[in-house]
């Protein structure tokens, strides 16, 4: 059981800052999504659920659409201010953009202006990264569900709370050579390595949660 390479009483809180640090060091097998996106679209902006942290491309009528940054709109050689279902056929990415009613509760989603004539219904279909989400269920999803690369982190957390960093290091290590190995088997073409190093140092290595 990975419970048992957690602190007693701590899994919970030591699985969420494992799953936590793997996000955050690159993209493994599990993180990508693809889907129609078409009910995510109002006005020709498109929010994307909390889940997902970003759009990696989008394809509408079979062909891909180009996504430029929001400075595009002010660069001086560039076509200006698009309006949204009229433009020059791009997707702007908006960012991070709270979402809700003022004073209530609001979300930081992920918005784009759909710059071509999109009508509602039609499918589109985008591939997403998820975002990393605190898991609160036995049923949440986990990804990458690698369970070395896992009980590694596990134990690299448990280490790091006991003050060991040294060892923790060495488990981050174990735990990210699981993971950039999985990756190697599932893509084709150049092998990802990220997270290899730990440094500590004054600033720390723990998560704030």
């Amino acid at each position: 059981m990975l419970a048992d390479y957690a602190l007693p009483d701590k899994f919970d809180t030591a699985l969420n800052q494992c799953l936590e640090r793997i996000h955050s060091e690159g993209q493994w097998p599990g993180g990508k999504v693809t889907m129609d996106v078409s009910a995510y679209v109002e006005d020709g902006i498109l929010t994307l659920p909390y889940e997902y942290e970003t759009m990696i491309g989008l394809s509408w009528q079979g062909s891909a659409r180009l996504i430029v940054d929001a400075n595009a709109e002010f660069v001086p050689a560039g076509a200006g201010i698009q309006t949204a279902l009229e433009g020059n056929g791009t997707i702007i990415d908006l960012g991070m953009v709270p979402v809700g009613d003022e004073g209530d509760y609001q979300q930081l989603l992920h918005q784009y202006k759909l710059t071509f004539q999109y009508a509602a219904g039609q499918e589109l279909t985008a591939m997403l990264r998820r975002r990393f989400v605190y898991l609160r269920d036995e049923n949440d999803y986990v990804y990458p569900a690698h369970l070395g690369a896992l009980k590694n982190g596990l134990l690299a957390v448990r280490f790091e709370d006991e003050g060991d960093l040294e060892r923790a290091s060495g488990y981050w290590t174990r735990c990210f050579d699981f993971l950039n190995s999985a990756s190697a088997q599932t893509r084709v073409g150049s092998r990802q390595v990220l997270g290899g190093q730990f440094n500590f140092g004054a600033a720390g290595g723990k998560s704030f949660y």
